[in-house]
C-alpha cells in the first residue's frame, strides 16, 4: 500500500472557502480505482492553517494512473490552488498494517 501526504499552508482569511469547496468536492467525487481511503484535515502551525489531505492506495500503479503524471505534485480541487500559500507532498511505503500486529501480537 502507497500513503500520500499533501500538505498545503492556507492564505490568510481563506479557511471557509476551501473547506466548503472541499466538501462539495467530495462528496461529488468518485472514489478512483485503487484508493483504499482518504481524509482531509486540518492543523493549526502558530496562526496559520495547514490542510492535511492523506490517501491511500492498494499500489503506486494506481496512485500514478489516478494522478497522472503530477503525482509527485501537490494537488487540489478547482478553486483551492490560489489559497495555498505553499505545499508538500510525501509517499510513503507501507511495511505493516494494523492487521500484522495483531497477528503478531496473537503469536508472539
Amino acid at each position: 500500500m502507497i500513503t500520500r501526504i499533501t500538505r498545503g499552508r492556507l492564505a490568510p482569511n481563506t479557511e471557509a472557502r476551501v473547506f466548503s469547496i472541499l466538501r462539495t468536492a467530495a462528496a461529488a467525487q468518485p472514489i478512483p480505482p485503487g484508493m483504499a481511503s482518504m481524509s482531509l484535515s486540518r492543523t493549526m502551525e502558530g496562526r496559520d492553517t495547514v490542510l492535511v489531505a492523506v490517501s491511500v492506495w492498494s499500489d503506486m500503479a494506481a496512485m500514478t494512473a489516478a494522478l497522472s503524471a503530477d503525482w509527485q505534485e501537490p494537488s487540489w480541487p478547482t478553486g483551492i490552488g490560489e489559497c495555498i500559500e505553499s505545499a508538500t507532498v510525501e509517499i510513503l511505503e507501507t511495511v505493516a498494517t494494523a492487521i500484522d500486529v495483531e497477528h503478531l501480537a496473537a503469536t508472539g
